[in-house]
């Protein structure tokens, strides 16, 4: 058919119609890239195109329908993008990654987020957010009402025509990028779908690469375990001894504080905000990690690392709810086998994020949760989310007291959550009377300081204890927190920002060893087999991790630690990290004279000094690395991030040994 001037004009005309479905795209797609915190890329933008084009190829397809079902359809399309994208701008805030298709699995957890989904609601967010956008949508709807019904027309398919040939250039440029500068939220989940139906590169190519010897994963030193025992399972480690039994068995007492940092406790770099009077003075006489990263940015994917040596689902819901069956074995479960009692206790509910069927089934007997501290029994009030941690501390230590067994207690504390605005009962630090800082910053002080002073009170508590003397205690944050001090800027540190949300404390502390510093870099995966390296305990793993107190060459050790949209590898002291530029001017890696920023998926460099220390972003401090250095520290980030989601989800960590 031949497309005369006339088709031209009366086809452009037509597309009045959609004028006001358009700019409600466009606003909606404008709100998220105004609100990022690493920017917009041009590769961003394009996907941006993408998400407009393609909803309004939609909405056009929809005027070949009578009247009714086109309005209802155009009602509910619009009202699901407006939800589609409020959901990741909150989301956004509180995470800082967008919401990914796996989210579906954690829909029941949104009232238990109520509290925190309620601080972020603020009045320009409703009326960014949900105002404007459904009044475009009822121009939009009023605009299809009196639209007359459309024939089909090879003109029609211009709209899909563009937004897939944008959506191939989009897939070329971006290279497999997921972070937000490089992804539309809503086109990010189309693809995730569309990648879970169709497939891609997966689990067989990843064995493969793996079993060939590729790095990713630290070898286990020495000659205790034979590797690669099983082509199927990479991952396999397989004890060439039996376990070395201690006569008088080791206690293990796990505290994984909730939402604390390391830079506000200075037991990583000495800066002017420290809150932790406590775990500084128990660092005096404990082995110390200052350069300690957690793998994710939710407990239960921190959890899943310390427990189990196993790296946080990236890209992907948690492994605790997306596969609770995985076979892997977890500490808990180790040492289970090994004659010890095993236990859970939290001040919130142990169903939440599926923690209680995840633990039961690898090694945890006992489940203490809020259900089993009565309101009666309660010393203080409720703070945020559930008892206090001094009531929760004070219920670990008269429930271990009965035991007889040596036995595996992880305590997790909670009053130091999002949105942290709780009545702690205590006086502020000094840090928090600040008026300068953000209110949600001192806020998040006064959860850490309170945090600490609940730990200064389980010491004072478990020192009268039996046990006390044959515990190893470790102590150590399950993530970060989107709360940063003055100077802090999203826009000129965003490596620095990075490094401050993952680094948390670490503290190990043994009655007969005297203070250690381990300058190595480390994770939550190290601490399944550090632990185990201590009681003489060999058992087969599959751990993604490797003794801490390993002597390993610092080029050996790497940190893998992601939200679900970018991750961030770290060795020795090269770096690459998802800033989405290759340089920042005034911040870390800093340009060179003459070097203009440009849009880059990880920036790759190397840092003399601190990340945490400002005085680390002057120049001379960072420099760009080899680009043989940053393609392998980037084929491994890859490798790790594929095996974090393949190799679980295909359930090839560990085998069902007979």
């Amino acid at each position: 058919m031949r497309l005369e001037h006339a088709d031209w004009v009366r086809f452009w005309r037509e597309q009045r119609a959609s004028l006001p479905w358009a700019l409600l795209m466009l606003w909606l797609a404008a709100g998220v890239r105004l609100t990022l915190t690493t920017g917009a890329s041009s590769v961003g933008l394009l996907d941006d195109a993408v998400f407009v084009g393609g909803f309004v190829a939609l909405v056009q397809l929809f005027e070949l329908w009578p009247r009714g079902v086109r309005v209802a359809l155009v009602l509910w399309w619009g009202l699901l993008a407006i939800l589609a994208v409020l959901a990741d701008a909150i989301h956004y805030k509180y995470f800082g990654t967008f919401v990914n298709a796996d989210d579906i699995f954690l829909t029941e957890e949104v009232g238990a987020l109520g509290t925190s989904v309620k601080s972020l609601i603020t009045p320009g967010v409703l009326i960014a957010g949900v105002g404007v956008p459904l009044v475009l949508l009822g121009w939009s709807v009023r605009t299809t009402w009196h639209l007359r019904r459309r024939r089909l027309s090879p003109l029609l398919l211009t709209w899909p025509v563009l937004a897939w040939a944008a959506s191939l250039g989009h897939a070329t440029l971006a290279h497999g990028q997921s972070g937000p500068a490089y992804n539309n939220p809503v086109a990010l989940v189309l693809r995730e779908v569309s990648e879970a139906v169709f497939g891609g590169k997966g689990v067989a190519e990843l064995v493969e690469e793996i079993s060939a010897g590729a790095p990713a994963f630290v070898a286990w030193p020495g000659n205790a375990y034979r590797e690669h025992t099983r082509p199927d399972f990479p991952l396999l480690r397989v004890p060439v001894a039996p376990t070395r039994h201690a006569t008088t068995p080791r206690n293990v007492v796990l505290i994984l504080m909730e939402s604390v940092r390391a830079y506000e406790t200075g037991l990583a770099y000495e800066g002017p905000i420290q809150v932790t009077p406590n775990l500084k003075q128990l660092a005096q006489s404990a082995i110390e990690a200052p350069n300690f990263y957690a793998v994710g940015h939710q407990t239960v994917r921190g959890e899943g690392a310390v427990l189990c040596s196993m790296l946080s689902d990236v890209g992907g819901a948690p492994t605790y709810v997306r596969h609770p069956e995985v076979r892997t074995p977890c500490l808990p479960e180790i040492l289970q086998d090994q004659g010890y009692s095993t236990y859970w206790i939290s001040g919130f509910r142990s169903t939440y994020f599926n923690k209680k069927e995840f633990l039961t089934r690898h090694g945890v007997a006992h489940i203490d949760d809020m259900s089993q501290v009565p309101r009666r029994m309660l010393k203080t009030p409720i703070v945020g989310w559930g008892p206090s941690d001094v009531d929760i501390f004070s219920h670990a230590i008269d429930v271990l007291r009965h035991e007889r067994k040596p036995f595996f207690a992880e305590i997790m504390t909670l009053s130091n959550h999002h949105p942290f605005s709780h009545n702690y009962g205590i006086a502020q630090p000094d840090a928090a009377r600040d008026v300068h800082q953000d209110p949600m910053y001192r806020d998040y002080l006064r959860g850490i300081h309170y945090t600490d002073y609940a730990i200064g009170k389980f010491f004072e508590m478990a020192a009268h204890e039996p046990w006390f003397d044959n515990t190893l205690f470790i102590i150590t944050g399950d993530h970060g927190a989107h709360a940063y001090p003055r100077g802090v800027d999203r826009q000129s540190t965003p490596a620095r920002m990075n490094e401050m949300f993952f680094r948390v404390p670490f503290l190990m502390l043994l009655p007969e060893r005297k203070h250690q510093r381990l300058d190595a870099v480390t994770s939550q995966v190290d601490i399944a087999p550090t632990v185990l390296d201590l009681l003489g305990v060999r058992a087969s793993n599959a751990f993604m991790g490797v003794s801490m107190l390993a002597q390993l060459a610092p080029e050996q050790r790497v940190a893998f630690f992601a939200t679900t949209n970018e991750w961030s590898v770290r060795q020795g002291d090269d770096y690459c990290y998802p800033i989405g530029t290759d340089c920042v001017v005034g911040g870390v890696p800093r340009c060179a004279p003459g070097q203009h920023a440009n849009a880059s998926g990880h920036a790759c460099f190397s840092a003399r000094g601190d990340l945490l220390d400002p005085a680390t972003e002057f120049p001379g401090r960072t420099q760009t690395v080899p680009d043989s250095v940053s393609r392998n520290m980037l084929d491994r980030g890859d490798r790790l991030a594929r095996a974090s989601r393949f190799l679980v989800s295909d359930n090839r960590l560990f085998p069902l040994l007979p």
